[in-house]
């Protein structure tokens, strides 16, 4: 069968369900203050973690994360949705907490995306209460696993309809329960956080987000046949070396991919270099089938 193409650039009519482009996301609240010292949650999906580097080299650890907030009053299926508060919170500051939703909060997220007048604490009304953060004014959820607390350092217009941040992480706060039993580094997993899925209607005909949730006796746990030893990633030396050590390769085709790979770093218009190259690392992955 063909694939069917959806002209996204062009086609100002197109029917496409779009959860093509957005996976299922992870849940969280994005909390903020006005200039009034008034609290604002909104629960959100359009973000993540993009960026994770452990302390190294007599530096602190460096996270980033992003999300998006609309920013715009909208018309949707004959209802109109206003500007998110936290958008125009972060008008006037900088400040935010983002604290991921665990299943057993699912009726508050609810509660917290109901069109409350800005300056209501969405949180209050939902039965939730906060703790003073550390780092920032912002105040963290007591209810959530794990708070973590940015200083929002750039945005930028997405399209005609969103807000993106660039979050950097300035404190985390972990409930002590969730550090007690996490002896393998599952982190958020542990949680049982939600998953944005789609929007459908319900049988009265409203339109409601529907959830989903990980299945923690599904992880996948790739072989160690392939790849570096000893780490992650890498370097590619180190890899070729590995599969060396595994028989999967010979030590002559070990230096012979050696030089291929600087014959390829210095022309990489070679094809000829580049499909001998391709050929052996298939072999050094995957063995004698490629031969």
């Amino acid at each position: 069968m063909g694939n069917i193409f959806f002209d996204i650039e062009n086609d100002i009519n197109l029917m496409m369900n779009y959860r093509y482009v957005q996976p299922p996301q992870i849940a969280y609240f994005v909390t903020t203050m006005d200039e009034f010292g008034n609290v604002n949650s909104t629960p959100a999906t359009l973000g993540t973690c993009n960026s994770a580097n452990q302390p190294r080299d007599g530096k602190p650890a460096e996270y980033f994360l992003t999300f998006s907030l609309v920013r715009k009053l909208l018309k949707d299926d004959g209802n109109y949705l206003p500007a998110r508060d936290g958008f125009v919170n972060l008008q006037h500051s900088d400040e935010a907490v983002i604290s991921y939703i665990p299943v057993n909060l699912m009726q508050e997220s609810i509660v917290a995306n109901l069109p409350f007048p800005r300056g209501i604490s969405e949180l209050e009304v939902a039965g939730l209460h906060t703790f003073r953060s550390r780092n920032i004014e912002v105040p963290s959820i007591e209810e959530c696993p794990i708070n973590i607390e940015c200083k929002i350092i750039n945005q930028m217009d997405l399209g005609e309809t969103y807000m993106l941040y660039v979050a950097k992480v300035v404190g985390v706060s972990v409930n002590q329960s969730l550090v007690d039993i996490d002896n393998k580094g599952l982190g958020v997993f542990l949680i049982d956080p939600l998953f944005e899925i789609n929007i459908t209607r319900t049988k009265n005909g409203n339109s409601r987000l529907n959830y989903g949730q990980l299945d923690r006796n599904k992880i996948s746990i790739p072989g160690d046949n392939f790849g570096s030893t000893g780490d992650w990633v890498g370097t590619f030396e180190n890899f070729i070396k590995s599969e060396v050590g595994r028989g999967k390769i010979t030590k002559s085709e070990h230096n012979q991919i050696l030089d291929l790979k600087n014959q390829f770093v210095k022309d990489r218009s070679n094809r000829d270099v580049k499909n001998k190259l391709t050929q052996l690392l298939k072999k050094a992955v995957y063995g004698e089938k490629f031969q």
